[in-house]
């Protein structure tokens, strides 16, 4: 990104699980630790491995939650900086 001017923007790729805000907090911790515990089978950390790629799950759900939040804070930012408006 800063060769195209830029600077001080970087991009990551990422995934997650999301799931109404009427899921009960116990059932999404239970989904978060099942999903933390296939990221970490052998298997499916060899199937992700390619050049560049981790796996790096969330210590909990709340912590997801708050990434997320602060991804969103930096792309809303960015569009009011550069004048784009939402839908465009």
């Amino acid at each position: 990104m800063t060769e195209s001017g830029f600077p001080g923007i970087g991009i990551t790729h990422w995934h997650g699980l999301f799931a109404s805000a009427r899921v009960a907090a116990d059932l999404v911790r239970a989904l978060h630790r099942t999903a933390v515990d296939a990221l970490e089978a052998p298997a499916v950390r060899d199937a992700f491995r390619y050049p560049g790629a981790r796996v790096t799950p969330s210590a909990s759900p709340e912590e997801f939650a708050s990434n997320l939040r602060a991804e969103m804070n930096e792309w809303r930012a960015l569009r009011a900086e550069i004048g784009l408006a939402p839908g465009a």
